[in-house]
């Protein structure tokens, strides 16, 4: 007879997601560069939208305290959620992408990457989902 009490479920290839808001101030000074970075075509910028012609936007000073947060979340993440053992963590490349409505992210994986991040500002539209996760299984994708 089947005991429930013994029953245990385990967390096999799990996909843990960890969000966080900034709260520590204001970041207009911040938002006002991100807004000034130049843009170049995505490829079929129609469909894709624009990303910065610049791939190391937290290196920026005017970001700062922005990078900060990031890496905090970052540190958090994966030392208290992940319980990695890494001595250091450091930003591989940063950059700004820009969507309009009809724009889209296509399906991509950061396999050079520890932990990858998104990290959204500006106007909320609640008719268009902010991210979209692709999750194989059983050899198709499924959106989340």
């Amino acid at each position: 007879m089947l005991n429930k009490e013994t029953i245990e479920i385990l967390p096999l290839f799990p996909s843990p997601l960890f969000t966080a808001v900034y709260t520590d101030g204001d970041l207009d000074s911040t938002v006002r560069h991100l807004d000034s970075c130049e843009l170049i075509d995505g490829g079929k910028a129609s469909e894709y939208g624009f990303h910065s012609k610049d791939t190391y936007i937290l290196e920026h000073k005017e970001c700062k305290p922005l990078a900060d947060f990031i890496m905090q979340s970052l540190i958090h993440f994966g030392k208290e959620i992940l319980l990695y053992t890494y001595d250091e963590y450091a930003f591989s490349q940063s950059w700004i992408s820009h969507k309009t409505p009809g724009q889209h992210h296509t399906m991509h994986t950061h396999p050079n990457s520890l932990i990858s991040g998104v990290f959204y500002y500006g106007e909320d539209d609640p008719n268009i989902p902010a991210i979209t996760f692709h999750k194989p299984v059983f050899g198709t994708n499924v959106s989340y």
